[in-house]
């Protein structure tokens, strides 16, 4: 059975416990197959990591069942670019880091500011969502209200053919593959306070992709966030939207 990675990573091990050190940490989304019956809470699995064949234990609340072909590529993907990042080891200031930042914003427009200089956070999201090539389309852009915008657009006319609505985060039990918006203030951003009828609109904001949902926590994974691609968790209310504060102010829910 086909199994993905469910949190930001998951450490695969020799034997089923702790006592060992890892084989290898496999980033979220990744894909294993099981290898056999469990032992206790560890399922036996097999997956290639790097061009390498590998086989041993991990926990069964780091797996997840698969949910669709574009939600599945998505999360890999994602959780790809968290992994080239040392998982958030690796600042954007690192030739390695610059390089892969300017991939980003040219895989979907022609031209690559300076990586330190530009906030990518925008430019990652349309990266992967752009690599995970989704049934519905997504405007591409390096600013977040930009794609944003155009997403609480489609919600508000009902556009089908677009692969997410900026809702209300009080109207969205949150799934895996949404993603989770705020504004942000400060320096050149000010200090006005947005909100959800704040959009459409040009301001300072950002977003992450959901890449995990556990209890009332979401684990989520986005760029430029303290200068690396990191992990920011995220609480949730008892019926699974997305708690205020942070200031936070919509969900892009997935139609796909």
């Amino acid at each position: 059975m086909r199994l993905r990675i469910h949190g930001s990573y998951a450490n695969l091990r020799p034997t089923p416990n702790t006592q060992q050190s890892p084989l290898a940490k496999l980033p979220a989304g990744h894909l294993v197959e099981s290898a056999g019956a469990a032992i206790g809470s560890w399922i036996p699995i097999q997956t290639i990591h790097k061009a390498f064949g590998l086989s041993g234990f991990i926990h069964d609340s780091l797996l997840r069942q698969e949910i669709n072909p574009a939600v599945d590529r998505l999360i890999e993907i994602v959780g790809e670019e968290y992994e080239r990042f040392l998982f958030g080891g690796l600042h954007e200031s690192h030739p390695t880091a610059k390089a892969r930042v300017r991939d980003y914003w040219l895989s979907f427009g022609s031209f690559a500011p300076e990586a330190t200089v530009e906030p990518w956070s925008a430019a990652f999201i349309s990266h992967a969502v752009k690599k995970a090539n989704l049934p519905k389309s997504f405007k591409f852009a390096g600013r977040h209200t930009t794609y944003l915008s155009d997403s609480k657009r489609a919600f508000l006319n009902q556009t089908t053919s677009k692969a997410y609505w900026a809702v209300p985060i009080r109207d969205r039990v949150l799934q895996i593959g949404d993603m989770v918006g705020a504004y942000r203030t400060g320096g050149n951003c000010g200090s006005e306070v947005k909100t959800y009828d704040s959009l459409p609109g040009d301001f300072c904001s950002h977003v992450d992709i959901v890449v995990s949902i556990v209890g009332r926590t979401a684990t989520t994974i986005g760029g430029n966030v303290g200068d690396t691609v990191k992990v920011t968790e995220v609480p949730l209310n008892a019926n699974g939207t997305v708690a205020t504060g942070s200031k936070r102010i919509t969900t892009m829910a997935r139609q796909y």
